[in-house]
């Protein structure tokens, strides 16, 4: 607001000093726009302090952001490694139930020629 549509007088008091002077209805205007101007000034300080505390908490929510995503890459590559093993495993454990199954075969094989060849041999003793 623009205070110079005031009408002000000047005086001289007995020393020779200039002093301005209101009206009363004047002075309490100025001094209700004073009080106003110091609760803006009061509000704007306020303000500037909780958009430096906002800062700092925005700063802090990046960096635990860059932590947990620090993480969950980490985990990523964890389970990337454990993916690896698994399909080795899985390799491993086929092979080892291939072995299995020929071993199994090997000893149906063999008791089946030990049966055929003990009975033959049984044969040829008791028809001597």
């Amino acid at each position: 607001m623009n205070l110079t549509a005031f009408s002000q007088s000047l005086m001289l008091d007995k020393n020779g000093d200039t002093t301005i002077c209101f009206s009363i209805n004047q002075s309490k205007f100025l001094a209700k726009e004073h009080y106003r101007a110091e609760t803006y000034f009061k509000s704007d300080s306020i303000c500037n302090l909780e958009l430096i505390q906002k800062d700092r908490q925005v700063k802090m929510y990046i960096k635990i952001e860059d932590k947990l995503q620090s993480i969950i890459n980490n985990q990523a590559g964890i389970t990337k490694l454990k993916d690896e093993e698994m399909k080795g495993l899985k390799l491993s454990l086929e092979s080892a139930n291939k072995e299995i199954k020929k071993q199994k075969t090997y000893k149906v094989l063999s008791l089946i020629g030990g049966a055929v060849i003990s009975g033959y041999l049984g044969y040829k003793y008791i028809n001597k």
